[in-house]
């Protein structure tokens, strides 16, 4: 693959132009220089991905969007080739790790345009009967403890620690200090403060 050379500004007027499209830089130019574009199989043999038997034409355009920049690639010679640095990569996965800062499922994350330009997830080529479920991992239930048993704002750590039911709710006449936890076994008396 040839290097271009071209200024800053036509460069950002490009990915602008691939963002609002869907477009890679080389569709784009093509669309804006009046270029036919490349007719499948002249150049090799494409690409068969031997896990889902799916054969991708030579020139199979593909794209994806990581941390909001536009990535495009397609089949060059039998292999993927990543248009933003020319570097070819024998698998899917692999083309993403070439993108992507970690792993992922890369049929989920690469998009085509079928023949009504709409994009579709590369996912969506596979037999669904050929892909593999992973079980899911089971969930561990964890038990919560009744609104009754736990200890309110204004409760002082010892009565929060305490065994059985640490309050009790306060009793209509009964004067209640704010903040103060209300004890099984002591009630208030009218006008009586407790230092705590």
């Amino acid at each position: 693959m040839d290097r271009v050379d071209i200024s800053q500004d036509v460069l950002v007027k490009i990915r602008e132009l691939c963002r609002e499209s869907g477009e890679t830089e080389d569709q784009v130019l093509r669309r804006l220089l009046k270029i036919a574009p490349p007719r499948p199989d002249t150049a090799g043999n494409g690409f068969t991905d031997a896990t889902y038997a799916i054969h991708f034409p030579e020139g199979f355009d593909i794209f994806r969007i990581y941390k909001g920049r536009l990535f495009s690639a397609r089949v060059v010679r039998g292999r993927w080739m990543l248009d933003a640095d020319g570097r070819s990569y024998d698998s899917l996965n692999q083309l993403s790790q070439g993108v992507i800062d970690g792993n992922e499922n890369a049929w989920n994350f690469w998009f085509f345009r079928d023949p009504n330009g709409i994009s579709q997830r590369i996912a969506k080529l596979r037999d669904p009967a050929l892909v593999q479920k992973r079980p899911r991992r089971r969930r561990t239930v964890t038990h919560k403890i009744p609104p009754a048993r736990l200890p309110h704002a204004g409760m002082s750590q010892a009565a929060s620690t305490a065994p059985g039911m640490p309050w009790e709710p306060h009793k209509p006449g009964e004067p209640h200090k704010p903040g103060e936890p209300h004890k099984p076994g002591e009630p208030h008396k009218p006008g009586e403060h407790r230092e705590s």
